[in-house]
């Protein structure tokens, strides 16, 4: 059961994501600077393209455009990309990866940057895995790289290092920014990121030009993350078997109720469609069966009394239809903290048993409309009996999860 359907799930995520194929109306402009208003799938790049799909109207076949093909593409009030030969600095931002050289090595590339500011100085980002590179020009000046670079540094007679930075941008900025009523106090501290660069470069165009308005959507920080906080309630049916070498005890499939909260934070990058999520829920689970002594006809009664907190984490992936409606899958890891662990029986024979804290993988399909949602999920088998010898066991069976989003 379990193969089957973390089968199925890798096999939806990909079909959901290209039933979900959305064209947006967009313009590209070739090499010779010719313009074309067409219909761009828009995939939310993390990393900068080097190549994109279009269509030049609704029902024509999709084209590809090659970075090479095109100096420039982007959407209606959205994101844009303009291609550049930009010398880039690759070194790592990896603390393990570090030199001790402050000075930074270039590279000649050809790049599509993304513009987050367009005016009288124009700011520019580029992304590709953890490397993250802002750009700059001003009128009359080509585009170059803000120049940042984090270094291992060690003083004299010292084992020890710590990290260094080469903040060379700020310097850049100060020489570059000139305008009368622009506060170039506030470069002193600039940070390397986006958010503060770009308000930086909104205020000087506006101290430049009063009449200054961005229209580029998609400049949020590259840290910034959205929150879903939402009230869950869900039906379960679980079942619950013990090991004891080749002889088990079957105290059957139980129907019960679970509650919870679920915090889901929606990863910013490829339009939203993935979040973490973690989902704190109390469930409990009780059954008494009959269990034969293995030198007797005679039976004794064995009861499980168990509940608990579990604690599953995990990561989703929305495959929206429009703007309240969507699919999703998710799974991960669930770990169960126990809070009432007990398999007793009325024989003087055998002792009771202590269920322990255990982890396993869980796989769920589920539906949002609005602040309402609704899951199925379900959950591989956790021994719980894993700390003795001889013995094991396996709780596991599937819930239907209802949601209401909170925040």
């Amino acid at each position: 059961m379990k193969t089957h359907l973390f089968n199925i799930i890798l096999f939806l995520i990909p079909a959901l994501s290209f039933g979900q194929i959305t064209f947006e109306n967009g313009y590209v402009i070739n090499n010779q600077g010719e313009r074309l208003d067409c219909l761009i799938k828009n995939v939310d790049w993390k990393n900068n393209p080097s190549k994109f799909e279009f269509k030049n109207t609704p029902d024509s076949d999709i084209k590809t455009g090659y970075i090479y093909d095109f100096q420039e593409f982007g959407f209606e009030n959205g994101p844009k990309y303009i291609r550049k030969k930009v010398a880039i600095n690759r070194s790592s931002e990896n603390v393990r990866e570090l030199d001790g050289d402050r000075r930074l090595l270039f590279n000649q590339e050809t790049l599509y940057l993304k513009i987050l500011v367009y005016g009288h100085a124009s700011l520019y980002y580029f992304e590709e895995g953890n490397l993250r590179r802002f750009f700059f020009s001003s009128v009359g000046n080509d585009i170059q790289q803000l120049r940042y670079k984090k270094y291992r540094t060690s003083s004299q007679g010292s084992r020890s290092s710590s990290i260094g930075e080469n903040n060379e941008f700020r310097q850049q900025l100060l020489n570059s920014l000139n305008c009368e009523g622009f506060n170039k106090k506030s470069l002193a501290k600039l940070p390397y990121k986006k958010e503060p660069l770009v308000k930086i470069f909104k205020d000087y165009n506006k101290c430049k030009n009063p009449d200054f308005n961005i229209n580029l959507k998609d400049n949020k920080s590259e840290t910034e993350f959205d929150f879903n906080l939402t009230l869950k309630g869900s039906f379960r049916q679980y079942s619950l078997t013990t090991f004891y070498n080749a002889k088990q005890t079957e105290f059957g499939s139980e129907s019960g109720i679970g509650a919870g909260i679920e915090l889901e934070i929606v990863l910013p990058f490829n339009q939203n469609k993935w979040g973490l999520i973690f989902e704190p829920t109390y469930q409990s689970f009780s059954s008494t069966t009959e269990q034969s002594f293995s030198f007797s006809v005679n039976t004794y009664e064995v009861t499980a009394d168990y509940s608990s907190i579990e604690l599953p984490l995990g990561i989703r992936y929305h495959s929206y239809i429009n703007k309240k409606t969507s699919f999703f899958v998710n799974g991960g890891m669930s770990y169960d903290v126990i809070m009432n662990d007990k398999i007793s029986n009325n024989s003087d024979l055998y002792g009771d048993l202590k269920l322990e804290s255990a982890n396993n993988p869980f796989f769920g399909l589920g539906f949002k409309y609005g602040n309402l949602s609704s899951e199925f999920r379900y959950q591989s088998a956790r021994d719980g009996l894993k700390n003795y010898h001889y013995r094991k066991s396996e709780f596991k069976g599937f819930s239907i999860i209802f949601g209401y989003k909170l925040l």
